[in-house]
Formats: C-alpha cells, sequence, structure tokens
C-alpha cells in the first residue's frame, strides 16, 4: 500500500513505533495521524471466541504500522458534495408515461389458462344476455 521509496531493508523493532517519515520517504504536507501510527486507538480490546472470529475481525484488531500507513495524503475538494447538502438531489417531476412491468413471475402454464379462460369469456355469453339462441 505504500508508494514511497522505501530506506530501510529490514524492519527493527524501532521502526514499528518510529514515526513513518523515518521508515519511508513521505509527503511534507502529511498529517500527522499519519506520521505516528501511535496515534491510533481502539483496537483489539474486546476478544471474541475464536470459533467465531471472522477474517475481518482478526484484521481489523492489528493496529496499524509505519509499514502499513499511506506515505501521501491528496486533499479532495468537498464543493460537490456541499452544493448538494444546500440545494438537494434531483428529482424529476416529469409526467411517467411507461408501462410497468409486473415484479410478479408467473408460470408459463398460468399465463395460458388466463388466456384460455379469455377467450372463454368471448365464446359463451353470460347469463345476462338478453339474446335468444333457440331461434
Amino acid at each position: 500500500p505504500n508508494s514511497g521509496a522505501r530506506e530501510e531493508s529490514t524492519r527493527t523493532p524501532d521502526a514499528e513505533t518510529a514515526g513513518t517519515c523515518n521508515v519511508y520517504r513521505t509527503d511534507p504536507d502529511l498529517p500527522h495521524r499519519f506520521n505516528n501510527p501511535d496515534c491510533f486507538h481502539g483496537y483489539s480490546q474486546k476478544t471474541n471466541h475464536p470459533l467465531y472470529r471472522t477474517s475481518n475481525q482478526m484484521y481489523g484488531s492489528k493496529r496499524p504500522t509505519v509499514h502499513d500507513i499511506q506515505t501521501q495524503f491528496k486533499v479532495t475538494s468537498r464543493r460537490f458534495s456541499e452544493a448538494m447538502l444546500q440545494s438537494g438531489m434531483y428529482r424529476d417531476h416529469g409526467f411517467n408515461t411507461s408501462v410497468e412491468k409486473t415484479r410478479v413471475m408467473v408460470s408459463t402454464a398460468t399465463q395460458e389458462n388466463r388466456s384460455n379462460n379469455t377467450q372463454l369469456y368471448l365464446w359463451f355469453p353470460s347469463d345476462d344476455c338478453l339474446c335468444d339462441i333457440s331461434t
């Protein structure tokens, strides 16, 4: 994860507690928290049963060392997010003219039964029909 050139070839016990700038070539504007990994707190306070530990819990329980911390820090602008916060998200108030598809999955046999029943209604008139078929 480090993009800087490494100055030391082997890890020493002092390198684990030393600043990142003592081991790697870092950006001069690197924030204090990235230069001193001892600033990060809250690792491995709670121990879970080993049977129920996940790989994310094992990875997250380890404190970062100078070899894990980034050597560059590029600030990004929050101008877009601030503008969205002030004005809100875009909402389309147009008239919806598209046909919505059903989200219910129907088997082919059920679809055929429905179409056959529709044809039955067309061929056999209902009791409300006043036509005389006997003539």
